[in-house]
């Protein structure tokens, strides 16, 4: 009981503290104050407090017009797909990477090793021009 006559008379002053007057006035250097007692011995006046209007019923969402709604799904899957879109560019430039680099080594390296059947063996001459071709072809096909 204590507790709740305590509490109650902390909201009390809590509220009349925020419903107290305010006082302006301006010093002899020209600087203005403010404060919630008016000095003695200078002129002030009462600052007009202005309240904030009530929110309203800011809780109830706004709906969306079935053409809204529309827009809103198209937008976001436009989204979606210039993202996934954006992956596959990086993929395939990665790839392209790749592939030249391969290229690179296969024209500058006469001997080239590859793992052919499960077994590392040296490529014979006609087969490393087999391989220079096939990836030319993977090059002009997929990446230029």
């Amino acid at each position: 009981m204590p507790r709740l006559l305590l509490a109650s008379f902390l909201l009390a002053l809590s509220s009349s503290a925020l419903t107290a007057p305010i006082f302006t006035w301006t010093d002899e250097r020209g600087v203005t104050h403010y404060g919630a007692q008016p000095p003695q011995g200078h002129p002030s006046s009462s600052v007009a407090l202005r309240h904030a209007p009530s929110p309203g019923p800011a809780s109830a969402p706004r709906t969306l017009s079935p053409a809204e709604l529309a827009a809103a799904e198209q937008q976001e899957l436009d989204t979606l797909a210039k993202r996934e879109q954006a992956t596959r560019d990086a993929q395939r430039k990665q790839q392209c990477s790749q592939m030249r680099g391969a290229l690179a080594q296969l024209r500058n390296s006469p001997r080239i090793r590859m793992e052919i059947d499960g077994e590392l063996r040296r490529l014979s001459e006609e087969e490393r021009q087999a391989q220079i071709d096939k990836t030319r072809e993977n090059l002009a096909e997929h990446c230029d």
